[in-house]
């Protein structure tokens, strides 16, 4: 139930357009990795392995939630940040990262994939 009301409030008017060709399915968004409470390190295997399912498979955008940081120490996120950071670099980039966009004022980030060519292997 925690996730239909996290999903829900995710939701608002930056969100890209389901009816968009090409675009997320009907719940908005082609697939959803929540990284709450996650080590960075433990984040960036995880988020490895998502994101290397999803281009597998066409999915993309992808809605990374890393939350705000209000939990955190000093009550600054780090997660989101260093998710941020990990996505731009060049194993984001062999990973098919072609955009990251943040959403819900730094809660969330939107990644788009490249699709997988037949030459990647």
């Amino acid at each position: 139930m925690a996730s239909r009301r996290r999903r829900r409030r995710f939701h608002d008017r930056d969100d890209p357009d389901p009816s968009e060709p090409g675009g997320p399915d009907a719940s908005g968004w082609a697939h959803e990795v929540d990284l709450h409470g996650c080590t960075v390190e433990r984040a960036e295997r995880r988020l490895r392995e998502e994101l290397t399912r999803c281009r597998a498979v066409g999915r993309s955008p992808v809605l990374v939630i890393t939350g705000k940081g209000y939990g955190s120490m000093g009550g600054n996120g780090v997660l989101g940040p260093a998710m941020e950071s990990w996505l731009k670099s060049r194993e984001g980039l062999a990973l098919g990262v072609t955009g990251v966009r943040w959403l819900k004022s730094g809660g969330a980030l939107e990644v788009t994939l490249t699709r997988r060519s037949r030459d990647d292997g």
